[in-house]
């Protein structure tokens, strides 16, 4: 096994040798992390690890969320990232949730991430920009959600949650094909 890489900590090495060991597996093997894996993977309970997985992802997400609400963001930045949601015809005071598409170059992948927002669960309602590449999410109690279920659709995107001066909640998306 070669855990020498900068991915592995010591604790990882650790964790790793010892579920290694308890499967009789020797580290020393060039291909034991490979036989650990293929064990690993063939013995996975989809069902049950399907809800830790997403349990964690959501967590990952309050935690960059609370990371970039805490950061101070520069005055500049934060006047440009405002829009009022007016600009998608609700009344100023309604909450939402702005997705950025502007980062998505292709048309195809744009479309599928639209169809995938207009069903995420919990949302009052979704409405484009009338100009620019977004999408305004109306009154959503859980705004990770969206994320979730962009994650669930197999869409090959990049996530960037930001908070303008206001408390307005923007998911920046970028392709990564």
């Amino acid at each position: 096994m070669d855990a020498s890489a900068p991915a592995f900590t010591a604790v990882d090495k650790a964790l790793v040798t010892t579920a290694m060991r308890q499967r009789s597996i020797d580290p020393a093997d060039p291909n034991a992390l490979l036989i650990l894996a293929s064990h690993l993977w063939s013995t996975l309970n989809f069902r049950t690890a399907a809800p830790f997985v997403e349990a964690r992802l959501d967590a990952a997400v309050r935690e960059v969320r609370t990371a970039a609400a805490a950061a101070p963001a520069p005055p500049a930045a934060a006047a440009e990232w405002h829009l009022s949601p007016r600009e998608f015809d609700w009344h100023s005071s309604t909450s939402i949730v702005v997705v950025d598409l502007s980062r998505v170059t292709e048309p195809s992948v744009r479309q599928r991430i639209v169809e995938v927002v207009q069903h995420v669960n919990g949302a009052a309602e979704v409405r484009r920009h009338p100009i620019q590449p977004l999408l305004g999410v109306r009154d959503i109690a859980n705004p990770a959600q969206i994320q979730a279920d962009l994650r669930r659709s197999g869409l090959a995107l990049q996530y960037l949650w930001i908070a303008d001066s206001k408390g307005q909640e923007y998911l920046v998306l970028r392709s990564l094909a």
